[in-house]
């Protein structure tokens, strides 16, 4: 855990599965042009949307938050704007459309696949929305006034085109063959089974702008003695410097 860090902070990050609950659509906020939209404008008869909410100048988990869902695009053979749309909103309300942009350029560019600019959108809102929409999925971030930086787990999730949750993917990588056909059934409506985790895995990691290096051999110890792979990557936290 970085230094500052406290488990108090830790137990109340988490992501609560709420399948089958409805997404506030009716939430605006302002995609990478600066303009304002509504959440329901990219939910569409028979598109499901896959949803991520990260920080755009988070330096650790939110970029391999975004890495692992763009590895996983690039294997799966639907496009988005056309099979399905991809939500990815900042939950820091100080960030802007700027930011946003050039975030959807890093991203596009290496996701080279055509068309998909148009299905792919990087969203920004106050804190209002934010935390609606956070609450309405199920997820949790904190601030922690002793580090002085928010703490957050990882995940994407899919709804279907009525923007009901349908599933939930953990962590930072995330099986193509299982989000394809978690699209497929969103795309029909149908709502998947909830995750097991298996409780707060043993290979938790914290994560920061500036990470300890003792720390780090620390986590790499419990880790490799723990043996039980099962309890690994299935739930990130990161703590990011404001």
């Amino acid at each position: 855990m970085p230094r500052g860090g406290t488990p108090e902070v830790l137990k109340q990050v988490d992501i609560r599965q709420r399948l089958n609950e409805q997404i506030p659509l009716d939430l605006r906020f302002r995609d990478e042009a600066g303009r304002e939209v509504r959440l329901a404008e990219y939910f569409k008869r028979d598109r499901p949307v896959v949803l991520s909410l990260v920080y755009y100048e988070c330096p650790m988990l939110c970029n391999q938050v975004l890495n692992g869902l763009v590895g996983t695009l690039e294997a799966v053979s639907f496009t988005p704007g056309q099979e399905f749309e991809v939500v990815t909103v900042s939950f820091d309300p100080r960030e802007g459309p700027e930011l946003a942009a050039r975030k959807k350029d890093t991203y596009i560019k290496r996701y080279r696949r055509n068309g998909a600019e148009n299905g792919w959108h990087f969203l920004t809102g106050d804190r209002e929305s934010i935390d609606r929409l956070a609450q309405s999925v199920g997820f949790g971030y904190v601030w922690d006034e002793r580090s002085q930086q928010f703490a957050h787990a990882s995940a994407i999730m899919v709804a279907t085109p009525e923007g009901r949750l349908s599933h939930y993917f953990y962590g930072i990588e995330y099986s193509p063959k299982e989000l394809r056909l978690a699209l497929v059934e969103a795309s029909a409506g149908r709502i998947g089974s909830p995750v097991d985790r298996g409780g707060r895995p043993d290979g938790l990691r914290t994560r920061g702008a500036h990470p300890d290096p003792a720390a780090a051999a620390a986590r790499r110890r419990r880790a490799n003695g723990a043996g039980d792979k099962r309890k690994r990557s299935l739930l990130r936290v990161c703590f990011y410097r404001k």
